[in-house]
């Protein structure tokens, strides 16, 4: 006996199932926040369909999906708890990368012109810059800022850090901001990983000790642009051309500098972002 065209049609069905919820288990192992909707206009089938799969497969829904793994990403960071980090981290790899998304709200916005006030941007970048140090307790030392072009509400910034470089308790991160595929904003943090005490790593041993001098504080945070001879901050944090370099900590609930580390002379935090509010939003993101 043949086959029915019927039953023909049946075994190709089930093939075709088969097929795409293996598909669909790969898709959301590489990328766990594709919504049913986009995984459904992938395959061509309605969102019911997509849903069926993935319960027959045991995967839940795309919330869930997103709590689980951000409650993994944030367990893994040291410097910070959950609620002090700016935007939505997506993942991060201690001593190397990290990956956080914002959306644009109004409240972030000059009322009168919708650009987002530069501070809202920084502040993303910079607990980024945090969350992938290595330490329990960490300082910025210096940010070298540059606005690339006004962010609206409603856009999404997608910030991505990666550690140049370290030495000691010292790390370079740099950090980029898009929307839209455009780059928005960029930033050069220079990092302190300290103790509980609020002390750096000692010049020889590596442990964690004061500095031996305030003469020190030359060494680690210079005036001149070229950040000194330390080979850490060569090529790495030199300032850009347009761009704001801040000088000083920005460590959350208020701490200083490390010991014997003296507060660079250029512009603090505050000051500069007042100086782009005074601006009408003309230089707040250019």
């Amino acid at each position: 006996m043949t086959p029915s065209k019927g039953g023909n049609m049946a075994v190709r069905e089930a093939d075709a199932c088969q097929r795409r919820r293996a598909e669909i288990q790969a898709m959301l192992s590489r990328n766990p926040f594709l919504s049913d909707k986009a995984l459904a206009s992938h395959f061509g089938v309605s969102p019911q369909t997509v849903r069926l799969d993935r319960m027959a497969l045991g995967i839940p829904d795309q919330r869930e999906r997103t709590k689980k793994l951000a409650e993994m990403v944030y367990g893994r960071v040291k410097s910070l708890p959950p609620g002090e980090i700016i935007g939505e981290l997506l993942d991060v790899e201690l001593g190397k990368s990290a990956i956080s998304v914002m959306e644009a709200t109004p409240d972030m916005a000059f009322e009168r012109s919708g650009i987002i006030r530069s501070h809202y941007i920084f502040a993303q970048a910079d607990s980024l810059a945090f969350s992938v140090i290595d330490a329990g307790n960490v300082v910025t030392g210096i940010a070298n800022l540059k606005f690339k072009r006004p962010v609206r509400i409603g856009e999404k910034l997608v910030a991505k850090a990666q550690v140049v470089r370290t030495k000691g308790n010292k790390s370079v991160v740099l950090v980029e901001t898009r929307s839209r595929g455009d780059l928005v904003f960029r930033a050069k943090f220079l990092m302190f990983a300290l103790d509980d005490a609020g002390r750096g790593s000692g010049p020889q041993t590596g442990r964690l000790s004061p500095p031996s001098a305030a003469s020190r504080a030359d060494e680690v945070l210079p005036a001149n642009p070229g950040f000194g001879t330390d080979p850490v901050l060569q090529g790495d944090c030199s300032p850009e051309p347009g761009s704001r370099t801040i000088g000083g900590s920005s460590e959350r609930q208020g701490s200083s500098l490390p010991a014997g580390v003296t507060q660079a002379e250029g512009v603090d935090q505050r000051n500069a972002e007042r100086e782009g509010d005074h601006a009408g939003g003309r230089s707040e993101n250019s």
